[in-house]
């Protein structure tokens, strides 16, 4: 019922805004998306959207669509529909506050089965508009589009591995934030990202060492108060898959040194970007896993600060996430 109904209004919705549309033609659609700023704008939004959206339809306890291909499709249809609706006919018609609170009155009869759920849904629907409408405000539908698909593709890899959908999305955000802020050109550069040489590859070398000294010795200390809770971690890590694997190893090192290294460091400075980073681990249920992330992000800190480039910190992070995986892969393999 959901697919075919689902398709059916965004087709109706097309065709309606398709009649009633403004004078925003397919040529300025494509000269909008061929900005970076465009595509780093829409990037952004679905990030903090998808993350919102995603606490709140826990809390409350909102049934999930499941993402089967048919699903995926009807969604992606029903979202370009509302936005030719809600944003490109009826925004330049009606004004900004009209089309989102319609699209928020409307939109969550599709899905709800009782008035609570409605209410629920309503409260999600002004969200994703209120979203919608800030992008379109600001460059357009076609980048409003972009936004609701780039929220449907994080759903989907957040389904198949929430691993890799996290490492993306912070470097997806690192990468947007810096576009936003410079050319294209200097992102990277101004996360921090230089040209990487065997001398910054040879820091993160001893600074890997450094921290393993200090994470060693935290080991010791919390196995002698009787808190050493890292089980929780090695438990996390043997149910890993492949994709995960990859995702701990190759993508979370990059992704977390330029996102809290390369652009929050240089907004908040040392202290709250780590603080930050070490909450981003308290999802494994260690405090000495936690602990040691914060020591971990001081010291990639302290390395980023005085070089100037957060290439010693990834190599560490790399070294650090192999180090252990490897550690507790192999103690698996043997156990």
């Amino acid at each position: 019922m959901f697919n075919s109904l689902t398709a059916a209004v965004a087709a109706a919705a097309m065709a309606l805004a398709a009649a009633t549309g403004n004078k925003e033609s397919w040529k300025d659609w494509k000269t909008s998306l061929a900005k970076p700023r465009t595509l780093a704008l829409a990037a952004t939004a679905a990030i903090a959207f998808t993350i919102i959206a995603t606490a709140a339809s826990n809390a409350l306890q909102l049934p999930i669509i499941p993402l089967t291909l048919e699903n995926v499709a009807a969604l992606a249809l029903l979202a370009v529909g509302e936005e030719l609706f809600f944003r490109h006919a009826l925004r330049k018609r009606f004004g900004v506050l009209p089309q989102a609170a319609l699209d928020a009155l409307l939109t969550p009869l599709l899905r709800a089965s009782s008035p609570a759920e409605y209410a629920a849904f309503a409260l999600l629907a002004a969200l994703k508009a209120s979203f919608a409408t800030g992008v379109a405000e600001k460059h357009g539908v076609a980048a409003s589009i972009a936004f609701r698909l780039a929220a449907i593709a994080l759903a989907v890899s957040a389904n198949a591995s929430p691993e890799v959908t996290s490492a993306l999305a912070m470097l997806l955000l690192a990468l947007a934030l810096a576009t936003l802020e410079k050319p294209r050109a200097k992102a990277l550069e101004t996360l921090g990202l230089k040209k990487i040489s065997v001398t910054e590859v040879k820091a993160g070398l001893v600074l890997f060492f450094k921290l393993l000294a200090v994470l060693i010795a935290l080991g010791i200390a919390a196995r002698a108060v009787g808190m050493d809770d890292t089980q929780a971690v090695a438990d996390v890590l043997r149910k890993q898959e492949t994709a995960g694997i990859f995702a701990i190893i190759a993508l979370a090192p990059i992704a977390e040194e330029l996102l809290f290294r390369g652009y929050l460091q240089r907004k908040f400075g040392i202290i709250l970007p780590s603080i930050a980073f070490a909450l981003l681990h308290a999802p494994y249920g260690s405090i000495v896993e936690v602990a040691g992330a914060l020591a971990a992000g001081l010291l990639f800190a302290r390395e980023t600060k005085l070089r100037g480039t957060v290439v010693p910190a990834i190599v560490a992070h790399f070294l650090l996430n192999a180090w252990a995986l490897v550690t507790v892969l192999v103690l698996k393999a043997t156990g």
